[in-house]
């Protein structure tokens, strides 16, 4: 594990009940707020940055795998996708920031794109899962690709200031190098 990448000894680690009581306000945010400030139809999603955040950030190796669960759960039961297809692409996303997050810079460019590709790959996913189990051959692909471009350029945006924001809230000394 890259100790500089990921804070060093200063990250500790973070209990369960944090963790889901984290991504339960952001899912309540997400479902609420997150309508006020939609562009074109997109909206940032929060749910994935804590995700992305703790998978990278903390050096408990199931903090991630809690925050995907829990916000792939939530999301489930919020939205109108097959169940568990959420919890599965964020599952997915943890698991591979847990293993290649060695590999990440902290910088702020970095955290944007990787939050805007990963959040891309994970949308395709979740797409396709929910295709093959509708077997609905109805689904308009390209206004769903265009649609999951703006929410992952969105969620990209915003994924640096919100970084920010919980590096403070949690105490992560996040090493910029």
């Amino acid at each position: 594990m890259n100790e500089k990448a990921r804070g060093g000894k200063y990250n500790m680690k973070i209990k369960g009940w944090i963790i889901f009581a984290t991504m339960f306000i952001a899912a309540i945010i997400q479902i609420t707020a997150m309508e006020d400030i939609a562009l074109l139809g997109a909206k940032p999603d929060i749910l994935f940055i804590l995700v992305v955040f703790f998978s990278l950030y903390y050096d408990d190796d199931k903090a991630g795998l809690m925050a995907a669960v829990s916000g792939g759960l939530l999301k489930d039961i919020t939205s109108t996708a097959l169940f568990g297809s959420n919890t599965f692409g964020f599952c997915l996303c943890a698991l591979f920031l847990r293993y290649y997050g060695n590999f990440y810079k902290p910088k702020v460019f970095t955290q944007a794109a990787l939050c805007g590709i990963l959040y891309y790959i994970t949308a395709v996913v979740i797409l396709f899962v929910n295709r093959q189990a509708f077997d609905s051959a109805y689904i308009n692909l390209s206004s769903c690709f265009w649609m999951m471009f703006k929410v992952s350029f969105y969620t990209a945006v915003v994924s640096p200031a919100l970084f920010f924001v919980l590096s403070k809230l949690f105490r992560v000394r996040i090493a910029y190098v």
